[in-house]
């Protein structure tokens, strides 16, 4: 099928990076010959109301199998933390960025480091990281009604990486 991948986060002037040509059309044909991997996976798991990750600290290099058993779509996006900061200080920051297209005065408490959007009820995704020490966030960003968003209903959690 053809498909299409956009930027939406803010540029300075306010309009989306997709309006600046941020964006791809692709198409997809034939059948995949790749296989997902199976070793050294970790599995993450996605509901109606949390995130279930491994417990302990992550490693640097790591694919996780991020597979969504709610019943509607759900995300698991990262960010990097900034000392001192929590996962509450980037959800805030990060909403103020996006509804108003300007980033709030002072640095930033997180940087968006990736993930997989809108994943299906039923549906996975892979996602691999390679990611230097330091404290990291998790969270799932579909929804924009607080209290009903993902983030509200504890879609949410910390991690560190040492």
């Amino acid at each position: 099928g053809t498909y299409g991948i956009a930027c939406f986060v803010p540029a300075p002037d306010g309009s989306p990076h997709a309006a600046h040509g941020m964006f791809k059309v692709f198409t997809v044909a034939g059948k995949s010959n790749l296989k997902p991997p199976t070793d050294g996976v970790a599995d993450v798991t996605l509901n109606d109301t949390s995130i279930t990750v491994p417990p302990g600290d992550a490693p640097k290099s790591l694919t996780v199998k991020v597979t969504n058993e709610g019943t509607t779509p759900h995300s698991f996006q990262l960010v990097r933390l900034e000392e001192g900061k929590t996962l509450d200080d980037a959800n805030t920051y990060f909403n103020t960025l996006f509804s108003t297209g300007k980033a709030p005065e002072g640095d930033p408490p997180a940087t968006l480091v990736g993930g997989a959007q809108s994943i299906a009820p039923n549906g996975m995704a892979y996602v691999e990281w390679s990611l230097p020490a330091g404290s990291y966030g998790y969270v799932s960003t579909d929804g924009d009604d607080p209290p009903n968003d993902d983030f509200s209903k504890g879609l949410k959690g910390t991690f560190t990486i040492s």
